[in-house]
């Protein structure tokens, strides 16, 4: 699940499908300079774990694809200054 949780100075909005899933009340997060994880009450270390990996590999594949983009935008723009230097 990917989405957004509004922050102000005092309050963050929470969206309400993480509420339905279980994220409601006192929740516990780990945070890095970079990113923060909320954990749901309960969850084991084992399934913090197991989610935490399914993110990271989430996020692998998200960069991988942002490189396979890039280097197709630059196949293109090379084929077409070719097209130009050839008129």
């Amino acid at each position: 699940m990917k989405g957004k949780i509004k922050i102000g100075k005092r309050v963050a909005y929470i969206p309400e499908e993480l509420r339905n899933e279980g994220f409601i009340g006192q929740v516990e997060f780990l945070a890095s300079p970079s990113v923060v994880a909320l954990i749901k009450p309960g969850a084991t270390e084992d399934e913090v774990e197991k989610s935490l990996q399914i993110i990271l590999q989430a996020v692998q594949l998200r960069r991988i694809e942002s490189e396979r983009r890039e280097k197709e935008i630059e196949k293109n723009r090379a084929t077409l200054f070719n097209y130009l230097k050839e008129e």
